[in-house]
């Protein structure tokens, strides 16, 4: 599935819930979901970066907080824990107050700086693709 098809899914996903009010707020949402997800990858290459030069790496967010333990938490195989997984009003309850509430505090911490300054990305020429 490309990405395109995950976006189109998760808009009509959005659209026919209830307290989505129009375009405007599920593309809000798509927002945070795709923004979330994407730091957890990033935080996870960085480990992994850091794991190969040696060095030690602070992530942004506590492992509690991080995409991959609330949004598809893993078993010891590896695979999609259904034990684990928050859906429904548990997630809604979750990221409502407990997440959202977490991210705001990033507002007066000097872990802020990690977010608003990250390392230069890097740009791979379109000769090359």
């Amino acid at each position: 599935m490309s990405l395109q098809q995950k976006i189109d899914r998760i808009t009509d996903i959005l659209r026919r819930d209830d307290g989505i009010s129009g375009a405007m707020h599920y593309t809000e949402q798509t927002s945070w979901v795709l923004f979330l997800k994407f730091l957890d990858d990033y935080e996870s290459e960085k480990e992994d970066e850091a794991v190969l030069s040696g060095k030690d790496y602070q992530p942004v967010l506590d492992e509690e907080h991080r995409w991959s333990n609330w949004a598809c938490p893993k078993n010891a195989e590896g695979k999609l824990d259904i034990n684990k997984v928050r859906t429904g009003d548990d997630l809604t309850e979750y990221v409502n107050n407990e997440l959202f509430p977490y991210l705001k505090s990033f507002a007066n911490a000097a872990v802020t700086d990690q977010i608003l300054n990250p390392s230069p990305i890097k740009l791979v020429p379109s000769s090359s693709i």
